[in-house]
């Protein structure tokens, strides 16, 4: 009997459309993949990077492919791995050589000295920023001159991230995402300001960050969110061909700029 005869319907179709999100392998579309490929081919070797918000290290748990986890850690190119976070739960993080947490009196202060990083990486944090350019601006200080800034973060004119902010912290909005992502970890849930979610708006405030050579590039990935019925999967994956063609906002920004 094949392993995708025990998924639910839902599952099934869901494996159908994207070969591999439900057998443990990533699909054809999947974000962490496009997004850290892009990566791994802009960085240099030997590279020291500053992981900027790294939280737990969600991408390196035991429910991501082995792939995936692999991918995330960027070797052989990144040798030194230094993180940062508001949250102490950075300390945990199982993929960083050092951990820092930034104070709640100077957030935006990152302990490292100036030009001392190759390369920094944004993965899912700039739309937790309420001050984005104060972190850019620390981000741009202490990278080497001609360092590579990395982030992927949401686009707030897609329609997942329109309704999100219009539910905002409401019951409704904490239901919804419970149906969504049964799995999702309540200390993955943080504030969500969305100030530095627009190409454009991007492009304005690295520049006044001091970075150079700003490659915005946009991507739909597979519906998560919606892969809780067959009808809500149907509509995401409709709405993912158009994106992809052009015709509809993409759900994520990877933003590649030059210090």
């Amino acid at each position: 009997m094949s392993p995708l005869t025990t998924l639910a319907p839902v599952d099934r179709l869901a494996e159908r459309l994207y070969p591999g999100c439900r057998s443990g392998q990533p699909s054809p579309v999947d974000g962490t993949v496009a997004f850290y490929g892009a990566l791994l081919k802009r960085l240099g070797d030997d590279a020291t990077l500053l992981d900027f918000g790294a939280g737990r290290g969600a991408a390196f748990t035991s429910d991501r492919s082995p792939f995936v986890r692999n991918l995330s850690r960027l070797a052989p190119k990144v040798v030194r791995r230094i993180g940062v976070d508001v949250d102490p739960v950075v300390q945990a993080n199982p993929a960083l050589d050092e951990a820092y947490v930034l104070t709640l009196g100077d957030p935006y202060h990152i302990p490292l000295a100036a030009a001392s990083v190759d390369a920094v990486l944004a993965d899912w944090v700039l739309e937790h920023l309420p001050n984005p350019l104060a972190s850019l601006s620390e981000c741009h200080r202490v990278l080497k001159a001609g360092g590579l800034f990395a982030a992927r973060t949401p686009n707030s004119l897609h329609y997942s991230y329109l309704l999100s902010r219009a539910l905002g912290s409401t019951r409704f909005r904490r239901i919804l995402l419970r149906i969504a992502q049964p799995h999702r970890r309540i200390d993955d849930a943080y504030l969500t300001y969305y100030r530095a979610n627009t190409g454009r708006t991007l492009r304005t405030l690295l520049a006044q960050a001091g970075f150079r050579h700003v490659e915005i590039c946009t991507h739909e990935p597979e519906p998560a969110y919606l892969m809780f019925s067959r009808p809500t999967l149907l509509l995401g994956w409709a709405y993912e061909r158009l994106a992809r063609r052009g015709l509809l906002p993409r759900a994520s920004l990877f933003i590649f700029a030059v210090a």
